[in-house]
Order: C-alpha cells, then structure tokens, then sequence
C-alpha cells in the first residue's frame, strides 16, 4: 500500500457517526486515513465501501491509558 504521507489524518473514533462524516469528508478531499477505534472489525465492516488502499485501520481504546504509549510507539 502507497500512501501521501502528506495528507494523512488520524481519526480516534472511527466508529463514532462524527467520526464517520469526517473521515467521509476528508477521503472525498483526497486525504489518506488511519482509523482508530475499539472494536476493529466493526470499524472495518463500517467503511467497506471506502478506497481500501487510502485507509489504515487500528484498534485504540482512549479510556485504556496504560495502553496509550505502547500504541503511539508502533
């Protein structure tokens, strides 16, 4: 997978309909995402209609702090 680095965003959230609109936006505008959300396959099955090759997906829980620079750091 080829990515513009220059145009990549991270949406934590994903899942969220807010979450859901931006990224809907933004993949329009020509921007590369990285989908942050809890539960990993709902957020994949949520975008299925999204470019595949514009899109990362990552399982992120903000409330677990612990996890916060283990997740930063890959």
């Amino acid at each position: 997978m080829i990515m513009n680095h220059l145009k990549q965003v991270l949406i934590l959230g994903a899942n969220s309909d807010i979450g859901f609109a931006i990224a809907e936006l933004l993949i329009q505008r020509g921007y590369n995402l990285t989908l942050a959300a809890r539960e990993l396959e709902v957020t994949r099955k949520r975008y299925i209609g999204f470019d595949a090759n514009r899109i990362t997906f990552s399982e992120f829980d903000a409330l677990n702090y612990q996890n916060h620079g283990i997740w930063f750091n890959r």
